[in-house]
């Protein structure tokens, strides 16, 4: 069994979402009850959660980034037309860097509800936040993403995070300000405040951040960052994304390798400082 020619239509929909597909977005274009049980019964899809199917497309993207893509998605479908995705789910959708490997699905309802029953971590704030619209659903704006997500790591990550987001322009100056007042009222947050003043938008990669936070934790904080050597005549000799200036002038510069494959912290096979 496979789908129709006018059937396959609904996978640039389901791209777009991590694979994923509610089963009332399927009614909506035109695929019966009958139909999509079917499809999953004979393997061409799967049932991913309660509601959702799972159809096998990816974006073409990072394997990393399309399976924290997917479990973002999952949790707006699971929770329905009205859920918001928030936390390390909403940065994941606005393509921040620097997250855990393995996300669960966190979103909030309105009304409080529960969900019961469902496989989704549901969240309760007591204050209101901004929301933004990807692919027409409801996700946690940047500030707001960020103050929700950092009091649940640990410094380096919530650097590499922060770091992320105003390399990428998706945190502007005021946008920092706010993520500000949202810790100071979160529990928790407090002790992450310190954590703005330690963020560079200069930091290229996940990886990146994480060398320059430890570094600095052994008493070896980087001079700068995406240093530039040239001779007396400007010519190019070196460049390395962190650069210690020596007593006699000179600089000892470390190139981070890994961008672009590892985009957690901990995600380092492969990674390499030279």
């Amino acid at each position: 069994m496979q789908l129709t020619p006018g059937e396959r239509s609904i996978l640039v929909q389901a791209r777009r979402q991590g694979g994923l597909l509610g089963v009332d977005q399927c009614y909506e274009e035109g695929f019966t009850e009958g139909r999509v049980r079917s499809l999953v019964k004979h393997r061409v899809w799967s049932r991913a959660a309660r509601g959702v199917v799972d159809t096998g497309v990816v974006r073409p993207i990072r394997p990393l980034d399309a399976g924290r893509e997917r479990t973002a998605w999952l949790g707006l479908l699971s929770g329905g037309p009205t859920a918001v995705s928030v936390g390390l789910c909403a940065l994941a959708l606005h393509g921040i860097e620097g997250l855990p490997v393995e996300l669960v699905p966190e979103v909030v309802l309105p009304g409080g509800r529960n969900n019961r029953g469902s496989n989704i971590r549901i969240r309760r704030y007591r204050r209101a936040f901004g929301t933004i619209r990807i692919e027409g659903r409801a996700v946690a704006d940047m500030p707001y993403a960020l103050a929700q997500a950092l009091p649940a790591g640990d410094r380096v990550r919530g650097v590499s995070l922060i770091d992320s987001a105003l390399h990428l322009r998706r945190l502007t100056p005021p946008g920092l300000e706010i993520v500000a007042d949202q810790l100071r009222e979160r529990r928790g947050g407090r002790r992450c405040l310190r954590w703005l003043d330690l963020a560079d938008a200069r930091a290229e990669s996940a990886l990146e951040s994480r060398a320059r936070m430890l570094a600095a934790d052994e008493g070896l904080p980087a001079t700068d960052l995406q240093v530039v050597i040239r001779d007396a005549c400007g010519q190019f000799i070196a460049r390395g994304d962190l650069g210690w200036r020596r007593k006699d002038g000179t600089w000892v510069l470390a190139e981070i390798g890994g961008r672009g494959v590892h985009s957690a912290p901990t995600a380092t096979d492969g990674g390499r400082m030279r």
